[in-house]
């Protein structure tokens, strides 16, 4: 179980992490949405460790944070890329997966061919496309063994072969561990409904027993209605347009 207790995090007068309280389940997928700029990527960056936090408290699987056995119970995938890309492909899965004692090298080349990696992988990552870059991290995720993988934007970037490829993995490994995404592709959303939390104004609320859509709630409390107003004004009356 992953459990955050009153998490504030700030930058300088701007509260973006405002006392989150929540828990993530052992298994399933749970999904992050929300505007841009609403503390999605600084809560799975203090969550990881790659940014502090000012108070409050995060276990995971009763291992608090910054202890060694916290570090191994999760791998992130973010948004923006931290690869070595002086290492070749094959040289940083062993480099990365050498320092999970879960590690599965047995599952290195089968998604190396799935991904459409074999024959890349001698290459240095310096070589590779945005997506060659994300395939490479993706493998590394699954053959970690960690009981929890998160991911910033999972599915930025990707063809749409290779999203359906990812999709399905998620699918048949997600009784197995947990899936904590960021998101905001619907198809995702309606794939993986059964844990998805919206955030705004610092806070993580359970999208559970809503009756409404997601994107109606983020239109409700992401500060965007009055934007939606404006273009209602202009663009929904015909006689307005040129």
């Amino acid at each position: 179980m992953y459990k955050i207790h009153h998490l504030k995090k700030s930058y300088g007068n701007r509260s973006v992490l405002n006392g989150i309280n929540c828990q993530f389940p052992n298994n399933g997928v749970v999904i992050l949405v929300g505007t841009n700029g609403c503390g999605k990527t600084t809560f799975m960056n203090v969550l990881t460790e790659m940014t502090g936090f000012m108070s409050g408290k995060i276990f995971c699987n009763q291992f608090a944070i910054g202890s060694r056995e916290y570090k191994e119970q999760i791998f992130y995938i973010p948004s923006d890329f931290y690869l070595p890309e002086f290492m070749t492909g094959r040289e940083y899965l062993d480099f990365i997966l050498k320092r999970y004692k879960t590690s599965d090298f047995n599952n290195i080349e089968i998604l190396l061919e799935v991904f459409d990696l074999k024959g890349f992988e001698n290459a240095l990552i310096e070589k590779y496309s945005f997506g060659m870059k994300k395939k490479i991290q993706i493998i590394a995720a699954f053959c970690s063994g960690t009981p929890y993988i998160l991911a910033d934007e999972l599915f930025s970037g990707l063809d749409f072969d290779t999203v359906i490829l990812l999709e399905d993995i998620i699918e048949y490994q997600k009784n197995k561990k947990c899936f904590i995404i960021v998101s905001h592709d619907r198809n995702i959303l309606e794939r993986f409904p059964n844990h998805i939390y919206i955030m705004s104004k610092g806070k993580l609320l359970s999208y559970k027993e809503r009756n409404m859509s997601v994107s109606d709630m983020i239109r409700q409390m992401g500060g965007i209605s009055g934007k939606i107003s404006k273009l209602q004004e202009r663009f929904g009356n015909d006689s307005s347009l040129p």
